[in-house]
């Protein structure tokens, strides 16, 4: 696809130098296919959806799929948001171990909160 083209092309380029190294342009692309209607909005939504993805990525708008992703964090919401007010979270916590060392040391630790 010419996006994805575009994107690996722009990320080759060097823009310059700091003290830190050089430094590169990491582009993220919106793309609407659109008769004119709302063409802004749907664009700035495609393009949205590819930051959310990381840099470097495209997304072409797709009706519903923006709306789809609103409803389901809406949902985590309003789900946390009466978990916390009915005081259900509970906490649990984890190590990490380090799988690459043949000791296996627990490298860090996480914490966990669950609702019903």
């Amino acid at each position: 696809m010419i996006a994805k083209h575009l994107i690996d092309t722009i990320m080759k380029i060097s823009v310059g130098s700091d003290e830190n190294g050089i430094s590169y342009v990491t582009p993220t692309i919106g793309i609407v296919q659109s008769d004119g209607t709302r063409m802004y909005d749907k664009a700035h939504t495609a393009l949205r959806e590819a930051r959310l993805r990381g840099i470097g990525q495209y997304q072409i708008y797709e009706e519903g799929v923006a709306e789809a992703r609103i409803q389901r964090e809406l949902f985590v919401q309003n789900t946390l948001d009466t978990s916390l007010k009915n005081d259900e979270v509970t906490a649990h916590f984890q190590w990490i171990r380090d799988n690459n060392n043949p000791n296996n040391p627990v490298r860090k630790y996480e914490a966990l909160m669950r609702v019903p």
